[in-house]
């Protein structure tokens, strides 16, 4: 469907509660991604389960020192095997604590020498697609999501930190299937979620 109606469906919906309309938002952005980006695969596994609602998405791009400033993210993705080990911490995750899906944007570095990785760091950006149960502590090895940030406002929304510590993904859920894409489909999904975001203010 058009964005003109999904404008129109978050207005109505954030004239009742702004808070759902947020929790949709970084869910959307995802299976938007996926339905953009995503490898085959990736399509079929993940977006009938989002739309039938078995699982909810959420994507992580700032860090406590950033926030859309993509460029210096420090998070990193190391290759070891068929497999990524990322570490870092990433901040303000809409739907951290309910997701059981993350987008999660971190360096990799991959076929880049280190003189062009700091030239071009948007090049060396990768899109993670980390799986994980919902709740609060070590939700699977290597992976922590503290608990709820405390905010003056927009309560409805859980909001966390996301803690990296040597968390294995496998490399099949690079989204798209290759590496160094992930600053382009990140900023493809924010330019959808400020449709939200206006929306969202027209309703309220």
């Amino acid at each position: 469907e058009s964005l003109l109606t999904y404008a129109l469906c978050v207005e109505e919906i954030a004239r009742g509660w702004m808070s759902v309309s947020g929790i949709i938002n970084t869910h959307f952005i995802v299976a938007y991604m996926l339905k953009q980006h995503g490898t085959q695969e990736q399509k079929d596994y993940f977006l009938p389960k989002m739309a039938a609602g078995e699982i909810r998405g959420a994507f992580s791009m700032s860090e406590p020192a950033l926030g859309s400033d993509v460029s210096s993210i420090t998070s990193k993705g190391v290759r070891d095997g068929d497999d990524f080990l990322l570490t870092g911490q990433k901040m303000w995750l809409t739907n951290g604590g309910t997701s059981s899906l993350v987008a999660v944007l971190c360096r990799t570095d991959e076929g880049l020498s280190p003189k062009e990785a700091a030239a071009k760091p948007h090049r060396s950006m990768t899109t993670f697609l980390v799986e994980k149960e919902p709740g609060f502590g070590e939700v699977r090895p290597g992976l922590t999501i503290p608990g709820k940030i405390d905010k003056m406002g927009y309560k409805g929304v859980d909001t966390t930190e996301l803690i990296m510590d040597g968390l294995r993904v496998p490399a099949d859920r690079v989204l798209g299937g290759a590496t160094g894409r992930g600053f382009y489909q990140m900023m493809d999904g924010v330019e959808v979620g400020r449709v939200n975001v206006a929306a969202r203010g027209c309703g309220v």
